[in-house]
């Protein structure tokens, strides 16, 4: 064990995982102790994503949980790539948050529970202001370090019911192999968590569907309208027929071309939605 003020008592060291849970309250009452994150909530997670370039080894991973902020500027996750400075681009980042919150009602509720006063919630909501802040989140944090010079992946989902850092790592290598993959050759699957909800409509005393909804828990969450034909795209996909059969099944029905059919592929495996047993690269 090494006691010392973030990285400052490692003398150079270097390591192939970095883990950290930092404190990440926001420091209302500017009391600027270990237990706080600073005035934004973000001071110490800066420290330790900017001391990443220094400290972890080529083919290392991070993994830092946190609560970050996105801002008029810049998104959270273009915020924390830009915490890795001139080396930004040796580092592929995922950002799997639990939901975003409102920053105004939440400073409200942590500076009350908290024994403050109105003007201590003016106060700071005066900050979140000067500072752009739009959003919060909780979020796991997962970077990568190249072990040889390649494109530099940033990607931000929600997390599912159960995140797991293998989520994050697939979501990852997801982004970097989907350009690649041939559509038209795999057989995908619907994750087993999917739900695709119809509403129906009394139209002309019938019931018909008018809206199609794609509902999933995990591994990352969904929660979205879709057309017709992509509701009937999942009924089909049952791990023996690969795209180009399905996209036959579904051409005449979309008037999709094949560019748009694989597109749609990779839409849905980006979201976790479809999967792709078959491809080692996307399990």
């Amino acid at each position: 064990f090494i006691r010392s003020d973030m990285y400052s008592g490692l003398d150079g060291k270097k390591f192939d995982t970095v883990v950290a849970n930092p404190p990440y309250d926001f420091d209302y009452f500017m009391s600027q102790t270990a237990t706080k994150g600073g005035a934004d909530g973000e001071g110490l997670t800066k420290r330790v994503i900017t001391g990443l370039p220094y400290y972890l080894c080529p083919g290392g991973k991070a993994y830092v949980l946190s609560m970050i902020s996105d801002r008029e500027e810049e998104t959270a996750e273009q915020r924390v790539r830009h915490w890795l400075g001139e080396h930004s681009g040796e580092f592929d980042v995922a950002v799997l948050s639990a939901g975003e919150l409102d920053s105004n009602l939440y400073a409200l509720e942590a500076v009350t529970a908290r024994g403050g006063s109105i003007n201590d919630v003016a106060r700071h909501l005066e900050q979140f202001r000067e500072d752009g802040v739009k959003k919060l989140a909780i979020a796991a944090i997962h970077f990568i370090r190249h072990r040889s010079p390649r494109e530099a992946v940033t990607v931000r989902r929600l997390a599912g019911v159960s995140p797991k850092n293998e989520t994050l790592e697939w979501l990852l290598e997801w982004e970097h192999t989907k350009a690649d993959l041939d559509y038209l050759a795999l057989k995908p699957v619907p994750s087993p968590t999917l739900n695709v909800l119809t509403r129906h409509e009394i139209r002309e005393r019938e019931l018909v569907p008018v809206e199609y909804r794609i509902v999933n828990t995990d591994p990352l969450k969904v929660d979205t309208p879709c057309p017709a034909w992509v509701a009937f795209l999942i009924s089909i996909c049952d791990g023996e027929k690969n795209g180009r059969e399905l996209y036959e099944q579904l051409k005449d029905r979309a008037f999709l071309s094949e560019a748009s059919f694989s597109e749609t592929m990779r839409s849905l495996g980006s979201a976790g939605v479809l999967r792709f047993p078959n491809s080692r690269e996307a399990e």
